[in-house]
């Protein structure tokens, strides 16, 4: 799920300069979802445990916790989804105040979603 949202600031609110600490308004005067989209996506995963470190034998004869390295790798295939890029010049387009009320205009950009995805941690 992509999502882009907007928000108009006042800078008042957002550096705090009304010292009050009984105000719960939030940083901006108004927030809203501008262009959402979404894509199926599908996959596969590969994963490794092994041991780092296999723990020491306690003088009741337990064994300490071992120290695991995870790795893993996953693959997901992503459809094509419709995200709103405000940095590129023309991705909105606000209409000419002189012809009537301004309207705004949405250009999306579309991308395909896969992901390759590498993790590596450490367990006990």
């Amino acid at each position: 799920m992509l999502s882009t949202e907007s928000k108009i600031k006042n800078d008042d609110q957002e550096n705090n300069w009304n010292n009050n600490e009984n105000d719960d308004q939030p940083e901006y005067i108004a927030k809203s979802t501008v262009s959402s989209d979404g894509a199926f996506d599908y996959g596969f995963g590969l994963g490794f445990q092994f041991p780092l470190f296999r723990g020491k034998k306690q003088p009741d004869g337990s064994m300490s916790n071992p120290i695991l390295i995870n790795m893993e790798l996953k693959w997901s295939n992503g459809g094509e989804a419709k995200y709103l890029n405000a940095g590129n010049d023309g991705s909105i387009v606000l209409s000419d105040p002189d012809d009537g009320p301004v309207t705004t205009t949405l250009y999306p950009d579309q991308s395909k979603t896969d992901l390759f995805n590498i993790s590596i941690g450490i367990g006990f």
